[in-house]
């Protein structure tokens, strides 16, 4: 009667202890932020977890964990957005400064007005808004006076 290979051992007989093949070898799933490396098959762990790789938290999200994830806390309160006369606003959504009292950077904001266009339905990619941005599929550029397309697209 044989006993089935196992990950660090041959298929072995039960009454004399030959072995036949190999041992069937670790299949190691990659370590977490949380987890040691762990064998697929036997789950063995090998190695150390990877701890979590910490983002501050901003005005838009908690304290994230860049690898997996996980959050902690909350995000800063908007109260602590409030300018002074010797404070400099921060961006809403990535802590920039901003610029002309608007509630976003020039990367998350839009050029002409305050929304956000990482936020706003139809747009995710530039500096502006849906109401501010050329309507002609796949082109980002501002609009034009006629507020619909820019001035690349004439239909």
């Amino acid at each position: 009667m044989w006993k089935d290979a196992t990950c660090e051992a041959p298929t072995t007989c039960f009454a004399c202890g030959e072995t036949a093949g190999n041992a069937l070898g670790h299949r190691w799933e990659g370590a977490t932020c949380v987890e040691a490396k762990k064998c697929a098959i036997c789950q063995a762990t090998e190695g150390k977890a990877l701890g979590h790789d910490w983002k501050e938290a901003t005005y838009a999200n908690p304290k994230t964990c860049s690898t997996c994830g996980k959050t902690e806390g909350s995000a800063l309160p908007s109260s602590s957005n409030s300018s002074s006369n010797n404070d400099t606003k921060k961006c809403l959504y990535c802590d920039d400064e901003v610029w002309n009292d608007k509630l976003f950077c020039k990367t998350h904001g839009c050029s002409f007005c305050d929304f956000n266009p990482a936020k706003h339905e139809g747009n995710t990619w530039g500096a502006y808004c849906v109401q501010h941005s050329c309507s002609y599929p796949n082109c980002f550029n501002p609009a034009s006076t006629n507020g619909t397309t820019c001035p690349g697209h004439t239909d």
